[in-house]
């Protein structure tokens, strides 16, 4: 539903090009399959973050997808997770570049 991220520390090179940014935040808002009368299995999203916060695992790489555009973030660690209405998340995530 919506995705951000912010850049923190960018470093310029000689030339004056950004080659990478460190240790930054994003903040996602997703739609999940909400357990109803007919569903009765949570979505993916809802039973895995939820875990990598709690044991504070970090990925390798996240794909995100954006209006046509493919973004891989590296190093990535969710740091919050929680409703934002009914069958609406919103999360945090911090990643390394």
């Amino acid at each position: 539903m919506s995705f951000s991220w912010a850049v923190s520390n960018q470093r310029p090179t000689a030339g004056g090009v950004i080659t990478g940014c460190a240790g930054d935040q994003g903040k996602f808002t997703v739609k999940v399959v909400g357990i109803s009368q007919t569903n009765f299995t949570p979505d993916p999203l809802d039973l895995q973050i939820p875990l990598w916060i709690g044991s504070h695992k970090e990925l390798p790489s996240v794909t995100v997808d954006i209006n046509g555009q493919r973004h891989v973030l590296q190093n990535v660690t969710f740091t919050s997770y929680e409703s934002a209405g009914k069958d609406t998340r919103s999360g945090v995530f911090t990643f390394a570049r």
